[in-house]
């Protein structure tokens, strides 16, 4: 038997696109699936009731379905004399420090990307982790 996850549905329906149907993982927020019926006649014959009508299937990593996402904010120090380069640097030291099955963000362009504490240079990012729900 598979794992057993509570979900979001929703059914999308555009006139030139036909009908999406969107799987969403309740607990992570992630998206695990997009059925997409594109012909119009497949769509009515759907909805009428008509089994095994052809479609798109777009399946996501399922990887992290049934867990909660936590975030938390991750700050280290860097090589000042870097600069142009900084925002690349720091990603590669935050991938190496980063604790273990945590993931940081590669973004560094916000104001409070980077930060001085006395003499120093510091950086600042967010990391994530999936954990199992309760």
């Amino acid at each position: 038997m598979g794992k057993e996850l509570k979900g979001k549905l929703t059914l999308l329906f555009d006139s030139d696109r036909g009908l999406t149907i969107q799987i969403e993982d309740k607990n992570s927020g992630l998206n695990i699936l997009n059925v997409n019926v594109k012909d119009a006649k497949s769509v009515v014959a759907l909805l009428s009731r008509l089994s095994s009508v052809e479609c798109d299937i777009e399946l996501y990593s399922t990887e992290n379905a049934g867990k909660v996402l936590i975030i938390d904010k991750m700050e280290f120090k860097v090589d000042d004399e870097k600069y142009n380069t900084r925002a690349d640097e720091a990603f590669k030291e935050a991938v190496k420090i980063c604790p273990k099955g945590w993931k940081p963000d590669n973004y560094f362009n916000s104001q409070n990307s980077f930060f001085t504490k006395g003499d120093e240079t510091y950086a600042r990012c967010t990391i994530r982790k999936y954990v199992d729900a309760d």
